[in-house]
């Protein structure tokens, strides 16, 4: 299970969806969000689209549920990976999408330490994404079984999951570079 997890993550239905989730928290303030679930991301969006880039609930709804199209392909193009995933429990599920540590794919994290304050910093950042991660991996996890064969349902659990890792990482990112900038 673990190998075909890590051929899903260098899979283009993967890049597609991480891309969706990325353009959709870079729409918004993210410093300041965290959703628990997709209720509360179309809730807030409805009555706060205004300080979102979005022009309108219309096209915020629409770039979120694009971000549920990605990931609906990326389950249609491994189906059987995720008909076996269900079938594990909660300990093999969480082992089987911890493998997962990718590159950090955000501007805030091109830096160089050139001292120790610095050299900080980054690894105060890295410990950071590691910790997204893990919450990540934890609600994907935690996806029950009737969730996974309840596509609709568990999209929309999907997309919260991978919209707060998202999110979290570029706080992560920023918080990085505020803690850089002030190293003597």
């Amino acid at each position: 299970m673990q190998g075909q997890y890590d051929r899903i993550l260098k899979s283009p239905e993967w890049r597609e969806a991480d891309l969706a989730a990325k353009s959709f928290v870079a729409s918004y303030d993210y410093s300041t969000l965290s959703f628990a679930n997709e209720s509360e991301i179309l809730n807030w969006l409805q009555n706060n689209y205004r300080l979102t880039t979005f022009s309108s609930y219309a096209e915020a709804e629409a770039s979120f549920n694009n971000v549920k199209i990605k990931l609906e392909n990326l389950y249609l193009a491994h189906e059987r990976f995720f008909q076996e995933f269900v079938r594990l429990d909660q300990i093999d599920r969480e082992a089987t999408v911890g493998i997962w540590e990718d590159v950090v794919e955000y501007p805030e994290f091109n830096l160089i330490a050139y001292n120790s304050c610095e050299m900080n910093c980054i690894n105060e950042g890295a410990a950071c994404v590691k910790a997204a991660r893990q919450n990540y991996n934890f609600m994907v996890a935690a996806i029950g079984s009737a969730s996974w064969y309840n596509l609709p349902l568990q999209l929309g659990a999907w997309a919260t999951a991978y919209t707060t890792y998202q999110t979290t990482a570029r706080i992560c990112g920023i918080r990085m570079n505020n803690c850089y900038d002030a190293c003597p």
